[in-house]
């Protein structure tokens, strides 16, 4: 098998963020290289049905990208373009502008819902996904509470 450099990269942070999480599972505090790991493929993983369905996709906790060597206006750019022009914040608790826009976009959406104009949806089943200490499933296999 040849695998291309960015190829290898992948995997082996995939394989450096499964060490990471499982250690971390364990109650082990991640030093630096396995904190990269961990952030880099959280952000990796993150491209499931939501940056498609959902009606804000929140790019948060922006103020860590530096550290990870993410371009945030790279990302931001590349969710605007996936799905397919709808909105976008890139979120920070430490930038006021952001806050700004989130709090401001909810706040349209409430408008609009009391003005009878936002009408819920029904986005469909719930993605496969696993809590911790949990093996993976969807919300259709568990019973409704009593």
């Amino acid at each position: 098998m040849h695998l291309t450099p960015a190829d290898t990269d992948k995997l082996l942070l995939a394989v450096a963020g499964m060490v990471a999480r499982d250690r971390l599972a364990r109650g082990v505090r991640p030093n630096y290289p396995e904190s990269v790991a961990l952030l880099s493929t959280w952000v990796a993983r993150k491209g499931g049905p939501g940056i498609e369905r959902a009606d804000l996709l929140v790019v948060n906790k922006t103020d860590l990208a530096p550290y990870v060597g993410v371009d945030v206006d790279q990302m931001s750019a590349d969710a605007l373009a996936a799905r397919g022009g709808r909105p976008v914040v890139a979120l920070s608790r430490h930038d006021p502008a952001s806050i700004t826009l989130l709090l401001g976009w909810v706040r349209s959406q409430v408008a609009r819902h009391q003005a009878g104009e936002l009408v819920p949806l029904d986005p469909g089943p719930m993605a496969p996904h696993f809590h911790a200490g949990e093996e993976r499933h969807g919300h259709d296999d568990h019973a409704l509470a009593r």
